[in-house]
């Protein structure tokens, strides 16, 4: 035999075992009967859905950008020069 160990809200598990009591079942009855049909249907035994209250969507403020001006030269844009090398050059050592 194999041992589940699981948390559950104190209330959340008394409601459930009085529900099941009235069914004639016990907690861990329950259980394997779940795992069970989980086995036999390959799949949940019922349909899973999402809470309503969760599927409203929450309006998102729009993000405020402040407008920046194009740089329209290098200048302006602030970037160091930089001077590249041609290799086409003619340069005298030592001079």
């Amino acid at each position: 035999m194999s041992h589940i160990q699981l948390r559950i809200d104190p209330e959340e598990k008394d409601k459930a075992q009085q529900v099941l009591s009235a069914m004639g079942l016990s907690l861990s009855g329950a259980i394997k009967l779940f795992l069970r049909e989980v086995v036999k249907q390959k799949r949940l035994p019922f349909e899973v859905t999402a809470d309503e209250t969760q599927l409203k969507p929450k309006r998102m403020k729009k993000p405020v950008m402040a407008k920046i001006p194009k740089p329209e030269t290098v200048e302006e844009l602030g970037a160091p020069t930089v001077k590249t090398w041609n290799p086409f050059q003619q340069r005298r050592i030592g001079q």
